[in-house]
């Protein structure tokens, strides 16, 4: 076996193998249900949407299939890919399929109309591939050992290399944001994603940050060390409160909001 995935209800299995098939089997039985036969080779990858009703399959024939569930029908077959594809992943609104190949490249494919994106950054095949809950961003991981981070869908690569700072050596620079609840440590200069807030940039690694960035009002960002935090900037009145969408922007500021 290469691939298993389960539809959203639990109700049925996916397999993928090297026999070229997939196999879809009923739960908790474990009762064969369908062979769904298409791929000329070995199939490395399987995905299930969101509503259950379409997996997707690829494997080293460079193709992916596209099949309804639970009947196992063939619906299409998408051809961009020079090399054959590891892995596969569909965004949370079942709008879009993510797929990574032996051809080094990333493809985002609009499953409405099947047009793709391709995304280049991994200097060896692209192995596996991951969509965050919210749908907002998309990690790479290749056979040149890195994880690379994407906004998504729009593609923007966020970060070549995830950096570990706790075990990175004291010249090693990061860029700390948080997205939806969660911190990222991102090298130094990467640019922050859409909605995402500034914790603190160019923290050295292995020593604990030099500063801390608080939002003190509503226009307010005060830093306690170096701190310069890049995100998209506009220039308010002092106490004017931040728009929907925007961050705070922490540029070791020096002369606060005056108190009324």
């Amino acid at each position: 076996m290469r691939a298993v995935a389960f539809t959203p209800d639990g109700e049925f299995l996916v397999s993928a193998s090297d026999d070229k098939t997939l196999k879809l089997w009923s739960l908790p039985e474990g009762h064969l249900l369908n062979t769904l036969t298409g791929h000329s080779n070995i199939v490395f990858a399987a995905a299930i949407s969101p509503n259950g009703r379409l997996l997707a399959s690829g494997g080293s024939d460079n193709a992916i299939k596209l099949w309804s569930l639970p009947d196992g029908r063939l619906t299409g077959t998408l051809s961009a890919h020079s090399g054959a594809v590891r892995t596969l992943a569909i965004s949370p609104d079942g709008y879009r399929l993510v797929s990574g190949s032996d051809d080094r490249t990333i493809r985002v494919w609009w499953l409405a109309d099947g047009r793709s994106q391709t995304l280049t950054g991994h200097a060896a095949e692209v192995n596996a591939a991951a969509i965050s809950p919210d749908g907002r961003l998309l990690v790479s991981a290749g056979a040149d050992k890195t994880i690379t981070l994407w906004a998504f869908p729009e593609g923007i690569l966020l970060a070549g290399c995830l950096i570990d700072l706790a075990s990175s050596p004291s010249a090693s620079l990061g860029s700390q944001y948080r997205l939806s609840g969660v911190t990222y440590t991102l090298p130094c200069g990467s640019p922050l994603p859409s909605g995402a807030s500034c914790v603190c940039n160019c923290v050295p690694g292995s020593v604990a940050p030099p500063c801390t960035c608080v939002n003190t009002g509503g226009c307010t960002c005060v830093s306690t060390g170096i701190c310069s935090c890049v995100s998209l900037t506009i220039s308010l009145p002092c106490g004017s409160p931040i728009p929907p969408g925007y961050t705070c922007v922490c540029n070791c500021i020096s002369r606060p909001c005056p108190v009324t």
